[in-house]
């Protein structure tokens, strides 16, 4: 039965459990508030700016894909809620999981959801997959069980990376083999904080996916010069000039801004401090002794 309006079938509606919408252009507003048969609820396509169900007390799954006109969705009031689905809504910006603490399988797939998720309260969600939204902070309970979450291309502050990595380790042992990603386009890198508990979780046999910062590629630099600090600080052991190229290629249409700092220097050098080059740059001498590379001489005193 395909219902264009759900007043209408709201009397006969009453005992369905599951109800799938397909591919429909003429409902606009879906309420399914009072049902409490209702265990399913699975719509594909349609042009709905409006999802009411509260007080559906047995809904146990929403699934909501290309659904272009809903703009929000609340799981508040949900009693018995555990997997919430959501694809390729291009217009739903706001998403709140309220009181709800029966979570136990989430996935929001390329939305438009900014700001923050709260799932503090739903200790035995171990299944979270929030991708290619406009978030910058997730709040997640410390683990209860392994678990798999996928935080990949949002908008994740480095803070909002920390208190991700942060809440994980928490309690990583209890969370052994687990899965975490928070890498990907517009996500930041951890700061020091944030590799202190990767650290915490890999060896808990955690498996961690994570942006890493602008730092010096160890594979592409000359033997004379010594990385520390996550590969961020380089060392000339000697006074043989060689050099060090970054972690991150530059590609043709890229903008880059080059910044460099000496902290010790104790005679007036002058040299390539700093430049371009390829894969292939000889790395044992200057910045600019091959065609490889290109090289900025410069002058420095203490």
């Amino acid at each position: 039965m395909l219902f264009r309006s759900t007043q209408q079938y709201k009397h006969e509606l009453q005992k369905v459990n599951h109800l799938h919408l397909w591919a429909d252009t003429t409902i606009t507003i879906l309420d399914i508030s009072g049902l409490s048969a209702m265990e399913l609820l699975q719509l594909y396509s349609v042009s709905l700016s409006t999802l009411n169900v509260d007080g559906c007390d047995t809904l146990n799954t929403i699934q909501a894909s290309y659904c272009n006109s809903l703009k929000d969705l609340s799981l508040d009031h949900l009693s018995s809620i555990e997997t919430c689905v959501l694809y390729a809504n291009n217009s739903l910006s706001g998403f709140d999981v309220g009181a709800v603490t029966t979570l136990i399988d989430l996935e929001i797939t390329n939305c438009p959801i900014s700001g923050r998720l709260d799932f503090v309260n739903n200790p035995d969600l171990d299944y979270v997959i929030v991708t290619g939204t406009s978030v910058n902070e997730i709040a997640i309970s410390p683990v209860n069980s392994p678990v798999t979450y996928n935080f990949e291309s949002n908008q994740l502050t480095q803070e909002g990376v920390d208190d991700i990595l942060l809440s994980s380790a928490d309690n990583a042992a209890v969370g052994n083999g687990s899965y975490l990603s928070v890498d990907g386009l517009n996500n930041s890198y951890p700061s020091d904080v944030g590799y202190t508990a990767i650290a915490t979780l890999t060896a808990n046999n955690w498996t961690v996916i994570y942006n890493n910062p602008p730092a010096w590629d160890p594979t592409h630099k000359g033997s004379n010069i010594q990385l520390s600090n996550f590969n961020r600080t380089a060392t000339q052991l000697n006074g043989l000039m060689q050099s060090v190229i970054g972690n991150r290629e530059i590609h043709g249409t890229d903008k880059v801004m080059f910044t460099i700092e000496l902290e010790t220097l104790s005679t007036e050098v002058s040299g390539q401090f700093i430049g371009i080059g390829t894969s292939t740059t000889n790395v044992n001498s200057y910045l600019g002794s091959t065609n490889e590379s290109i090289g900025k001489i410069g002058r420095a005193h203490v």
